[in-house]
């Protein structure tokens, strides 16, 4: 049997995915460069370059499906990855550009039927929309990335609490805590900033609530 091309490079994937740290640390230290040649090709903004490379080192070398399994050897590793690359960012564009589709007729889709909620929607969209902002604002990084993978790429609990290497019930309860944390901090900034009566006030929150998932996705997407 015919020893493959590019030998090296195809025992550096093997001790990757059997999980050497000196191989991974090879890894990204040659194709972690590929990965971002590829992107900026692309023309992708800084912060879709991130996520973008964040996804592409998960998927090439997570366990167990690790796509790095499916490099044989037969091309340069550094080729092969920026095709991967490529195929993710693209995959990306594709399916943010349908989101956007979707959500956009979820927004329509949404108008209250109930003439006081279709009130409330018209004429405090906006003093919402800074308030949810101003709230998101005081989230870490690590929030936000939570909100993400749970609302923008839509990942189930046991998909998180792999991603983020914690147990499911920990990412239920940190979950849980971002939401609320966001949600009371949007009311704390309408309440500020809204003269409105408290029955009104509790009806703009009951609108925001039922709204909640697709203002996150509308934040970060």
């Amino acid at each position: 049997m015919n020893e493959p091309k590019h030998a090296d490079d195809l025992a550096l994937a093997t001790a990757c995915l059997q999980g050497a740290e000196s191989a991974l640390a090879t890894f990204h230290a040659r194709h972690e460069g590929d990965i971002d040649v590829a992107l900026q090709r692309l023309g992708l903004d800084e912060g879709t370059a991130g996520d973008v490379k964040s996804a592409v080192l998960e998927k090439l070398l997570a366990p167990p499906d690790a796509k790095l399994r499916q490099y044989a050897g037969k091309g340069p590793l550094g080729a092969w990855v920026k095709a991967v690359a490529t195929r993710e960012a693209m995959s990306v564009e594709r399916t943010a550009a349908r989101r956007r589709e979707l959500l956009d007729a979820a927004g329509d889709a949404l108008t209250p039927v109930d003439p006081e909620l279709a009130f409330l929607k018209r004429h405090y969209r906006d003093a919402f929309r800074e308030a949810f902002h101003r709230a998101a604002e005081t989230l870490d990084d690590d929030d936000k990335l939570l909100l993400r993978y749970r609302f923008v790429d839509e990942l189930t609990l046991p998909q998180l609490a792999a991603a983020l290497g914690v147990h499911r019930a920990t990412v239920a309860r940190r979950l849980a805590s971002v939401r609320t944390r966001l949600f009371e901090s949007t009311r704390g900034h309408l309440t500020e900033n809204l003269d409105v009566a408290r029955d009104e006030l509790t009806s703009i929150l009951r609108l925001i609530q039922s709204n909640f998932e697709i203002s996150v996705r509308r934040l970060l997407d």
